[in-house]
């Protein structure tokens, strides 16, 4: 085989190399290219923010007062395994009404155990987090529930996908989640 094959079959390959990581490679907010130190650069909408370092995160539990509004408290907090660190299991009420995520925003804390009960009052949502990986779809009237382990710190945006989600945010509702280290 001569110099010149060898060269075509090397820049084939890797042009193929190149196509499948570019097809099949995705962050959970759309597709990545590469930035300028060869670091992955998502290019679809964002669904998780770091907490800025200046920034101290409450996390309320059951009796918790002055909680900041949209806020969620806690209706049940139970420790888990003594293995986890102080983890706890973390039990949330949210209802989806008007278009609303009621409470808006759910805290918990590095390594606790999150369970949220969904209840869809007046039409049907989904409730869905795409880095946590977890969509609930609901009726009307109906209620079901999403169990995860908080294992990543940080700001993930909730969406209803079939209102509209990330890409329509004026047509639904969107929510967080705040998973805090453990202080």
């Amino acid at each position: 085989m001569s110099k010149q094959s060898i060269a075509v079959v090397a820049v084939a390959v890797v042009a193929v190399i190149l196509i499948i990581v570019f097809a099949f490679v995705r962050s959970p907010g759309g597709t990545v290219r590469l930035g300028e130190n060869g670091e992955p650069v998502p290019t679809g909408p964002v669904t998780r923010e770091s907490i800025p370092s200046n920034v101290v995160i409450s996390v309320p539990g059951i009796d918790s007062q002055n909680v900041e509004e949209g806020v969620a408290i806690p209706e049940e907090v139970a420790p888990t395994a003594p293995h986890r660190g102080g983890a706890s299991q973390r039990t949330f009420d949210v209802r989806i009404v008007g278009g609303k995520f009621e409470p808006e925003e759910i805290r918990a804390f590095l390594g606790d155990t999150v369970r949220i009960n969904l209840t869809a009052v007046d039409a049907a949502y989904d409730y869905s987090q795409p880095d946590y990986g977890f969509r609930v779809s609901l009726q009307a009237g109906e209620t079901k529930f999403t169990q995860f382990d908080a294992t990543a710190t940080g700001i993930f945006t909730i969406v209803c996908e079939s209102c509209g989600g990330l890409e329509d945010p004026q047509r639904g509702p969107i929510g967080h989640l705040v998973v805090a280290p453990r202080e």
